[in-house]
Protein backbone atom coordinates (compact mmCIF):
# COMPACT_ATOMS: atom_id res chain seq x y z
CA UNK A 1 0.00 0.00 0.00
CA UNK A 2 2.57 2.20 0.63
CA UNK A 3 4.65 1.54 -2.28
CA UNK A 4 1.32 2.29 -3.91
CA UNK A 5 0.96 5.31 -2.37
CA UNK A 6 4.53 6.16 -3.14
CA UNK A 7 3.83 5.69 -7.02
CA UNK A 8 0.67 7.45 -7.21
CA UNK A 9 2.14 10.73 -5.84
CA UNK A 10 5.07 10.75 -7.89
CA UNK A 11 2.97 10.20 -11.15
CA UNK A 12 0.51 13.36 -9.90
CA UNK A 13 3.32 15.62 -8.99
CA UNK A 14 5.09 14.05 -12.29
CA UNK A 15 2.02 15.42 -14.16
CA UNK A 16 1.50 18.53 -12.42
CA UNK A 17 5.23 20.01 -13.32
CA UNK A 18 4.65 18.69 -16.66
CA UNK A 19 1.80 20.32 -17.18
CA UNK A 20 2.72 23.53 -14.95
CA UNK A 21 5.28 24.18 -18.17
CA UNK A 22 2.63 25.65 -20.54
CA UNK A 23 5.36 27.74 -22.94
CA UNK A 24 8.24 26.67 -25.28
CA UNK A 25 10.81 28.62 -26.21
CA UNK A 26 13.49 28.93 -28.88
CA UNK A 27 16.58 30.74 -26.85
CA UNK A 28 19.77 32.95 -28.51
CA UNK A 29 21.34 34.51 -25.59
CA UNK A 30 24.56 34.11 -23.90
CA UNK A 31 25.12 30.44 -24.87
CA UNK A 32 24.98 32.12 -28.34
CA UNK A 33 27.97 34.22 -27.60
CA UNK A 34 25.51 37.50 -26.53
CA UNK A 35 27.32 38.71 -23.93
CA UNK A 36 24.93 41.12 -22.98
CA UNK A 37 21.91 42.40 -25.04
CA UNK A 38 19.57 45.52 -24.27
CA UNK A 39 16.94 46.61 -26.38
CA UNK A 40 15.04 49.75 -25.52
CA UNK A 41 12.88 50.38 -27.91
CA UNK A 42 11.12 48.99 -31.25
CA UNK A 43 9.41 50.01 -33.95
CA UNK A 44 7.52 47.76 -37.01
CA UNK A 45 7.83 49.67 -40.41
CA UNK A 46 4.87 49.97 -42.99
CA UNK A 47 7.15 46.85 -44.59
CA UNK A 48 6.74 44.78 -41.50
CA UNK A 49 10.21 44.91 -40.94
CA UNK A 50 11.30 45.29 -36.88
CA UNK A 51 13.54 48.17 -35.88
CA UNK A 52 15.08 47.76 -32.21
CA UNK A 53 17.00 50.46 -30.65
CA UNK A 54 20.16 49.37 -28.58
CA UNK A 55 22.86 50.78 -26.61
CA UNK A 56 25.05 50.15 -29.80
CA UNK A 57 22.43 51.83 -32.46
CA UNK A 58 19.99 50.21 -34.05
CA UNK A 59 19.18 46.40 -35.45
CA UNK A 60 16.68 46.19 -38.14
CA UNK A 61 14.88 43.00 -38.57
CA UNK A 62 12.97 41.37 -41.56
CA UNK A 63 11.95 38.06 -40.14
CA UNK A 64 15.11 36.11 -40.84
CA UNK A 65 17.89 38.22 -40.70
CA UNK A 66 19.19 41.06 -38.55
CA UNK A 67 20.85 44.19 -39.99
CA UNK A 68 22.91 46.19 -37.78
CA UNK A 69 23.02 50.27 -38.21
CA UNK A 70 25.94 52.19 -36.08
CA UNK A 71 28.06 55.95 -36.91
CA UNK A 72 29.79 53.90 -39.71
CA UNK A 73 26.52 53.73 -41.90
CA UNK A 74 25.07 57.79 -40.47
CA UNK A 75 23.77 57.01 -37.50
CA UNK A 76 24.25 59.73 -34.80
CA UNK A 77 26.40 58.87 -31.90
CA UNK A 78 24.41 57.37 -28.81
CA UNK A 79 22.35 54.09 -28.19
CA UNK A 80 19.06 54.52 -29.73
CA UNK A 81 15.99 54.85 -26.87
CA UNK A 82 12.91 55.94 -29.01
CA UNK A 83 12.07 55.50 -32.76
CA UNK A 84 9.33 56.80 -34.68
CA UNK A 85 7.52 57.10 -38.62
CA UNK A 86 6.14 60.22 -40.19
CA UNK A 87 3.56 60.17 -42.75
CA UNK A 88 6.44 59.81 -45.52
CA UNK A 89 7.88 56.36 -44.23
CA UNK A 90 10.55 58.38 -42.88
CA UNK A 91 11.98 56.50 -39.37
CA UNK A 92 13.46 58.73 -36.89
CA UNK A 93 15.95 57.97 -33.96
CA UNK A 94 16.26 59.37 -30.53
CA UNK A 95 19.36 58.72 -29.09
CA UNK A 96 20.92 58.32 -25.51
CA UNK A 97 23.01 62.24 -25.08
CA UNK A 98 20.44 63.67 -26.99
CA UNK A 99 21.53 63.35 -30.86
CA UNK A 100 18.47 62.73 -33.57
CA UNK A 101 18.82 60.54 -36.62
CA UNK A 102 16.52 59.61 -39.47
CA UNK A 103 16.20 56.83 -41.95
CA UNK A 104 15.09 58.84 -45.47
CA UNK A 105 14.97 55.94 -48.10
CA UNK A 106 17.98 53.95 -47.82
CA UNK A 107 20.16 56.27 -46.06
CA UNK A 108 20.43 57.36 -42.78
CA UNK A 109 22.34 60.43 -41.33
CA UNK A 110 22.00 62.56 -38.27
CA UNK A 111 19.85 65.38 -38.04
CA UNK A 112 21.02 69.11 -37.27
CA UNK A 113 18.33 71.14 -35.15
CA UNK A 114 18.90 74.51 -36.01
CA UNK A 115 18.77 76.65 -33.04
CA UNK A 116 18.36 74.41 -30.46
CA UNK A 117 20.85 72.25 -28.85
CA UNK A 118 19.51 68.98 -27.11
CA UNK A 119 22.31 67.81 -24.39
CA UNK A 120 20.67 65.21 -22.60
CA UNK A 121 18.75 61.61 -23.16
CA UNK A 122 16.08 62.17 -25.58
CA UNK A 123 13.34 59.87 -23.55
CA UNK A 124 10.34 59.89 -26.44
CA UNK A 125 9.55 60.67 -30.13
CA UNK A 126 5.93 61.53 -31.43
CA UNK A 127 4.62 62.24 -34.81
CA UNK A 128 1.19 64.02 -34.02
CA UNK A 129 -1.95 64.55 -36.74
CA UNK A 130 -0.49 67.54 -37.67
CA UNK A 131 3.00 65.95 -38.44
CA UNK A 132 4.95 67.47 -36.14
CA UNK A 133 7.37 65.48 -34.23
CA UNK A 134 7.71 65.83 -30.31
CA UNK A 135 11.23 65.08 -28.85
CA UNK A 136 10.85 64.24 -25.10
CA UNK A 137 14.23 64.66 -22.77
CA UNK A 138 15.22 63.56 -19.70
CA UNK A 139 16.27 67.64 -18.67
CA UNK A 140 16.20 69.71 -21.14
CA UNK A 141 12.82 69.56 -22.23
CA UNK A 142 10.76 69.51 -25.65
CA UNK A 143 11.00 70.07 -28.78
CA UNK A 144 8.67 70.08 -31.35
CA UNK A 145 10.43 69.75 -35.12
CA UNK A 146 7.71 70.92 -37.92
CA UNK A 147 8.07 70.93 -41.97
CA UNK A 148 9.19 66.72 -41.60
CA UNK A 149 9.34 67.02 -45.30
CA UNK A 150 11.24 69.86 -46.25
CA UNK A 151 14.80 70.71 -46.04
CA UNK A 152 14.82 73.62 -43.60
CA UNK A 153 12.86 71.95 -40.56
CA UNK A 154 11.43 74.62 -37.68
CA UNK A 155 12.18 73.17 -34.29
CA UNK A 156 10.33 74.95 -31.38
CA UNK A 157 11.99 74.49 -27.60
CA UNK A 158 9.69 74.43 -24.81
CA UNK A 159 11.71 73.75 -21.07
CA UNK A 160 10.51 75.23 -17.38
CA UNK A 161 10.26 78.48 -18.52
CA UNK A 162 7.84 77.88 -21.31
CA UNK A 163 5.12 76.23 -18.80
CA UNK A 164 6.74 71.98 -19.13
CA UNK A 165 9.38 70.64 -17.19
CA UNK A 166 13.31 69.85 -18.13
CA UNK A 167 12.71 66.39 -17.35
CA UNK A 168 9.95 64.93 -19.21
CA UNK A 169 9.69 60.98 -19.74
CA UNK A 170 6.80 60.23 -22.55
CA UNK A 171 4.38 61.68 -24.68
CA UNK A 172 1.40 60.22 -26.36
CA UNK A 173 -1.66 61.76 -28.67
CA UNK A 174 -5.15 60.34 -27.97
CA UNK A 175 -8.04 59.58 -30.52
CA UNK A 176 -9.49 63.65 -29.99
CA UNK A 177 -5.87 64.86 -30.69
CA UNK A 178 -4.80 65.53 -26.85
CA UNK A 179 -1.20 65.63 -26.44
CA UNK A 180 -0.01 64.71 -22.95
CA UNK A 181 3.34 64.88 -21.63
CA UNK A 182 4.84 63.00 -18.61
CA UNK A 183 6.85 64.88 -16.59
CA UNK A 184 8.65 64.95 -13.23
CA UNK A 185 5.79 64.97 -10.59
CA UNK A 186 2.56 64.73 -13.26
CA UNK A 187 1.26 64.90 -16.57
CA UNK A 188 1.06 68.19 -18.46
CA UNK A 189 -1.79 68.67 -21.65
CA UNK A 190 -0.55 70.23 -24.71
CA UNK A 191 -3.08 73.07 -25.94
CA UNK A 192 -2.29 74.03 -29.65
CA UNK A 193 -4.92 76.72 -29.72
CA UNK A 194 -3.24 78.73 -27.14
CA UNK A 195 0.39 76.93 -27.40
CA UNK A 196 0.40 76.53 -23.33
CA UNK A 197 0.77 73.19 -21.30
CA UNK A 198 -1.38 72.76 -18.27
CA UNK A 199 -1.62 70.32 -15.43
CA UNK A 200 -3.54 67.05 -16.14
CA UNK A 201 -5.42 66.19 -13.19
CA UNK A 202 -7.84 63.12 -12.13
CA UNK A 203 -9.88 62.09 -9.36
CA UNK A 204 -8.44 58.76 -7.64
CA UNK A 205 -4.58 59.10 -9.71
CA UNK A 206 -2.60 59.19 -6.88
CA UNK A 207 0.06 62.07 -6.44
CA UNK A 208 2.45 60.13 -4.34
CA UNK A 209 3.52 57.51 -7.24
CA UNK A 210 5.52 59.32 -10.40
CA UNK A 211 3.60 58.55 -13.50
CA UNK A 212 5.91 56.78 -15.98
CA UNK A 213 3.46 55.53 -19.20
CA UNK A 214 0.12 56.63 -20.51
CA UNK A 215 -1.89 55.17 -22.99
CA UNK A 216 -5.57 55.08 -24.17
CA UNK A 217 -7.32 52.11 -25.65
CA UNK A 218 -9.74 51.46 -28.13
CA UNK A 219 -12.70 51.87 -25.92
CA UNK A 220 -11.23 55.09 -25.25
CA UNK A 221 -9.74 54.58 -21.11
CA UNK A 222 -6.55 55.64 -19.93
CA UNK A 223 -4.06 53.61 -18.43
CA UNK A 224 -1.12 54.67 -15.73
CA UNK A 225 1.35 53.25 -15.30
CA UNK A 226 3.37 54.19 -12.16
CA UNK A 227 6.81 53.40 -10.53
CA UNK A 228 6.49 50.75 -7.87
CA UNK A 229 2.74 52.12 -7.50
CA UNK A 230 1.26 49.71 -10.03
CA UNK A 231 -1.27 50.12 -12.94
CA UNK A 232 -4.21 52.95 -13.05
CA UNK A 233 -7.23 52.52 -15.45
CA UNK A 234 -9.68 55.54 -15.78
CA UNK A 235 -12.75 53.73 -17.32
CA UNK A 236 -14.57 55.78 -19.49
CA UNK A 237 -17.84 53.91 -19.13
CA UNK A 238 -18.17 53.82 -15.34
CA UNK A 239 -16.10 57.19 -15.25
CA UNK A 240 -14.03 55.61 -12.46
CA UNK A 241 -10.13 54.56 -12.09
CA UNK A 242 -10.07 50.72 -11.19
CA UNK A 243 -6.01 49.74 -9.79
CA UNK A 244 -4.38 46.80 -10.50
CA UNK A 245 -1.24 46.13 -8.04
CA UNK A 246 0.92 42.95 -7.35
CA UNK A 247 -1.81 41.44 -4.65
CA UNK A 248 -4.23 41.38 -7.97
CA UNK A 249 -1.33 39.19 -9.72
CA UNK A 250 0.50 42.02 -11.51
CA UNK A 251 3.75 40.90 -12.32
CA UNK A 252 5.80 44.36 -10.74
CA UNK A 253 4.31 47.27 -9.39
CA UNK A 254 6.97 49.23 -11.67
CA UNK A 255 5.42 49.67 -14.69
CA UNK A 256 7.47 50.35 -18.48
CA UNK A 257 5.11 49.59 -21.00
CA UNK A 258 1.88 49.21 -22.07
CA UNK A 259 0.25 48.10 -25.16
CA UNK A 260 -2.91 46.99 -26.47
CA UNK A 261 -3.27 43.88 -28.90
CA UNK A 262 -5.89 43.67 -31.23
CA UNK A 263 -8.34 41.53 -29.38
CA UNK A 264 -8.38 43.60 -26.65
CA UNK A 265 -6.04 42.66 -24.16
CA UNK A 266 -3.53 45.06 -22.39
CA UNK A 267 0.48 44.04 -22.14
CA UNK A 268 2.03 45.33 -19.21
CA UNK A 269 5.59 45.34 -19.56
CA UNK A 270 7.54 46.05 -15.87
CA UNK A 271 10.81 46.15 -14.75
CA UNK A 272 11.62 43.40 -12.25
CA UNK A 273 8.52 41.30 -12.39
CA UNK A 274 8.18 40.12 -16.43
CA UNK A 275 4.88 41.00 -17.90
CA UNK A 276 1.19 41.07 -17.66
CA UNK A 277 -1.87 39.93 -19.80
CA UNK A 278 -4.99 41.60 -19.19
CA UNK A 279 -8.03 40.57 -20.26
CA UNK A 280 -11.37 41.45 -19.33
CA UNK A 281 -10.11 42.21 -15.99
CA UNK A 282 -8.22 38.49 -15.52
CA UNK A 283 -4.58 39.54 -15.22
CA UNK A 284 -1.96 36.58 -16.16
CA UNK A 285 1.81 36.70 -15.78
CA UNK A 286 4.75 35.63 -17.93
CA UNK A 287 8.25 35.90 -16.09
CA UNK A 288 11.17 33.68 -15.59
CA UNK A 289 9.14 31.14 -13.64
CA UNK A 290 7.12 30.10 -16.01
CA UNK A 291 9.91 30.61 -19.14
CA UNK A 292 10.19 34.45 -19.81
CA UNK A 293 14.23 34.78 -20.68
CA UNK A 294 14.21 38.25 -18.36
CA UNK A 295 11.87 39.82 -15.94
CA UNK A 296 13.08 43.40 -16.83
CA UNK A 297 11.40 44.76 -19.37
CA UNK A 298 11.70 47.52 -21.51
CA UNK A 299 8.94 47.51 -23.64
CA UNK A 300 6.23 45.60 -25.37
CA UNK A 301 4.60 46.13 -29.37
CA UNK A 302 1.87 43.78 -30.69
CA UNK A 303 3.30 43.34 -34.58
CA UNK A 304 1.16 43.23 -37.76
CA UNK A 305 1.15 39.11 -37.15
CA UNK A 306 -0.71 39.81 -33.88
CA UNK A 307 2.92 38.80 -32.03
CA UNK A 308 4.09 40.39 -29.28
CA UNK A 309 7.49 41.64 -29.35
CA UNK A 310 9.63 42.00 -25.98
CA UNK A 311 12.44 44.32 -25.59
CA UNK A 312 14.69 43.13 -22.67
CA UNK A 313 17.29 44.77 -20.34
CA UNK A 314 20.16 41.73 -20.49
CA UNK A 315 17.99 39.50 -23.08
CA UNK A 316 17.60 40.77 -26.62
CA UNK A 317 14.26 40.73 -28.10
CA UNK A 318 11.67 37.78 -27.74
CA UNK A 319 8.80 37.43 -29.48
CA UNK A 320 5.25 35.92 -28.19
CA UNK A 321 3.49 33.92 -30.36
CA UNK A 322 0.36 32.57 -28.36
CA UNK A 323 1.79 29.92 -26.64
CA UNK A 324 5.55 30.18 -27.23
CA UNK A 325 8.51 33.05 -26.76
CA UNK A 326 11.38 33.31 -29.63
CA UNK A 327 14.49 34.64 -28.25
CA UNK A 328 16.33 36.58 -30.96
CA UNK A 329 20.45 37.32 -29.57
CA UNK A 330 23.79 37.83 -30.88
CA UNK A 331 23.93 34.73 -32.77
CA UNK A 332 21.87 36.65 -35.21
CA UNK A 333 24.02 39.76 -35.35
CA UNK A 334 21.75 41.74 -32.47
CA UNK A 335 23.49 44.90 -31.10
CA UNK A 336 25.37 44.18 -28.30
CA UNK A 337 26.58 45.94 -25.48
Amino acid sequence: MTKYLLATLFVWFGLHTIYAQTYYFDKYSVRDGLAQSKVMSSYQDKNGNLWLGTTSGVSSFDGRRFINYTMVDGLAEGGVQAIIADSLGNIWFGHTGGALSVKIGDKITAVELKGVKIHSDITDLLVDRYQNLWITTESNGVVRLSNLGQHLKKATHYTSKEGISDRVFKVTETSKGEIYFIIEGGIKLYDYDTNNFSFFTLEGLPKYFQITELMEDTKGNMWFGTYNGGLYCYEAAQKKIAIYDVRDGLAHNWITSLAEAEDGAIWVGTFGGGISRIRNKVIKTFNEQNGLADNKIRSVMPDREGNLVICTQEHGMLIFKGEQFVHYGANFQLNSQ
